[in-house]
């Protein structure tokens, strides 16, 4: 059962958010294309804004395994205007795709910050064998 407050969190996902420029729900699914700093940094606050919803703590286990990924792919291909015309169907797939969506969204971060280590180190060790010649 969602509580006022998660259904207030989940509605402003589909409003523009000034700062962003875009909704909520268009933030989160636009992926990183490299792993940058800044990219990094907007995995981080995409994780930071998704734990404090909640969204790591939603329990959608009602609904089984295939419902919820069915119903979080919903939530991925359609626009703020088409979730709002399905009043009664909003609230099953927004939940189940901001559950996913803080699994999906740690794994980023920690694969961003991976790959940001990795190109790093790489570019560290071409420093060294260049200075070695």
């Amino acid at each position: 059962m969602l509580t006022e407050e998660v259904r207030a969190d989940l509605e402003r996902m589909l409003v523009v958010d000034a700062g962003l420029g875009m909704t909520r729900l268009e933030w989160l699914v636009a992926p990183a294309w490299d792993a940058s700093v800044t990219w990094v940094k907007t995995a981080i606050d995409k994780l930071a804004w998704l734990r404090a919803i909640d969204a790591h703590q939603m329990d959608v286990s009602v609904l089984p395994n295939e419902r919820r990924r069915f119903l979080a792919q919903v939530a991925r291909r359609s626009t703020n205007q088409g979730l709002e015309r399905r009043r009664e169907r909003k609230f099953p797939i927004l939940p189940a795709f901001v559950a996913q969506a803080a699994v999906d969204q740690l794994d980023e971060v920690v694969a961003l910050f991976d790959q940001a280590v990795s190109a790093r180190e790489s570019g560290v060790e071409e420093h060294r064998n260049e200075n070695r010649r």
